[in-house]
């Protein structure tokens, strides 16, 4: 564990650890009681905790008796982990994932936690050929001990954000290998049904059914289950453009993926075509998003060369007036139509504080300039349209 980083710390004590914890995951995680010296939950129902939660003294009085969890996924607006449970397995692990030796790592017994809040769609919690993904419906233990071994802070940061999609997760060891079934079994699903529409802004990354497919298509026979995820995705991007059409028209697609993936040698052996279909059909009803480019690359680009709007006279910090013009160029890319801005992008384009960018959304709504036609969920972004613009520029 010491290749990860010299510095180990133990949790502080028990009067400051609360305060301490939320500093370091967020004001919005969901904390939960766990039992002395395990891993069980003190509290009943407990993945039925909400944020509100942590308002409560009484919960806040039942955090400070014993072990403390987290809530994962959408609980915690996206916090979620990847549990490496080999010792051997985590260099390996970090030699695919390099940012993640920038991120909250936690360990215990062996290997160790990697905390991340997960920006966009991602899969339920499942199996790993070498450990567990751990999303909705699951708690990881940060602080206390279990069985006499305390939990200890491995690299003791803020969690990094990231999309599901640029972590990779490659088989690792022979002997994680040998419970790959778990993973193969184990059905990719987002943590809710509700879909995009093409009326918000998306610029999408695949154009051609060739390109969704080569996209989707794994590299190993270990990574079919988060391909077929990618490739719904696709195939919803595509509907969205007009070129796909239809329940058949899917399957079609999924035949041509699936049968390129059986010259590659990368399906399973002994799992069947339908096995793939019935995952596929799947991944398809859950998928919330569409694959998209870099929508807010593009418009931060275009703020920095063409004038700055009128409504943005109404600032004078030069940061606002960026901020404006950002937004101004989001609703020319989406020809008018409704768009988002991912707060924590948004902050480090404009070197800002997130709250920041909070308070600038805000002041644009109170102004007119900007109209909520979308309010945020714990996995969606809040969506505007753009109100004031007109042709004239300053």
């Amino acid at each position: 564990m010491n290749a990860i980083c010299a510095r180990e710390v133990e949790p502080s004590t028990r009067i400051s650890r609360v305060t301490r914890l939320v500093e370091l995951l967020g004001d919005d995680v969901v904390l939960i009681p766990v039992i002395t010296d395990t891993k069980k939950p003190a509290v009943e129902k407990w993945q039925h905790l909400t944020l509100s939660a942590m308002q409560d003294p009484k919960h806040l009085r039942a955090l400070e008796r014993g072990n403390i969890g987290v809530a994962l996924g959408a609980a915690s607006n996206g916090l979620c982990t990847v549990d490496i449970d080999d010792d051997d397995a985590v260099e390996p692990f970090l030699a695919d994932n390099p940012r993640l030796r920038e991120t909250l790592i936690t360990a215990r017994k062996r290997g160790c936690n990697f905390w991340v809040k997960i920006e966009g769609e991602y899969p339920r919690s499942h199996r790993l050929p070498f450990g567990e993904w751990r999303a909705d419906g699951n708690q990881t233990v940060i602080c206390g001990s279990a069985d006499g071994v305390p939990y200890r802070f491995v690299n003791e940061i803020q969690p990094i954000t990231v999309t599901f999609d640029e972590l990779v997760f490659p088989e690792i060891t022979k002997t994680s290998a040998r419970r790959a079934n778990d993973f193969f079994n184990s059905a990719t699903s987002a943590t809710s049904a509700t879909s995009s529409t093409s009326s918000t802004l998306q610029l999408c990354q695949v154009r051609t059914v060739e390109e969704a497919i080569a996209l989707a298509m794994p590299e190993t026979a270990h990574q079919n289950n988060h391909a077929l995820f990618k490739l719904a995705r696709a195939v919803k991007t595509l509907e969205a453009q007009g070129v796909v059409e239809g329940a058949a028209a899917r399957i079609v697609v999924f035949d041509d993926w699936h049968r390129q993936a059986a010259v590659r040698g990368v399906l399973r052996p002994g799992q069947s075509r339908d096995k793939y279909l019935l995952e596929f059909l799947h991944a398809y009803r859950c998928a919330r998003h569409l694959l998209i480019d870099e929508a807010v690359s593009t418009a931060w680009q275009a703020s920095q060369t063409e004038p700055f709007p009128p409504e943005a006279a109404v600032f004078e910090s030069d940061e606002a007036k960026r901020f404006v013009g950002l937004c101004y160029q989001m609703h020319r890319l989406a020809d008018g139509g409704e768009w988002f801005i991912p707060t924590r992008t948004a902050a480090k384009l404009l070197a800002v504080s997130h709250q920041t960018v909070c308070t600038w959304f805000s002041g644009l709504v109170a102004l007119d300039i900007l109209k909520i036609t979308q309010k945020h969920t714990t996995t969606k972004a809040t969506r505007f349209k753009y109100q004031s613009s007109n042709s004239k520029m300053i």
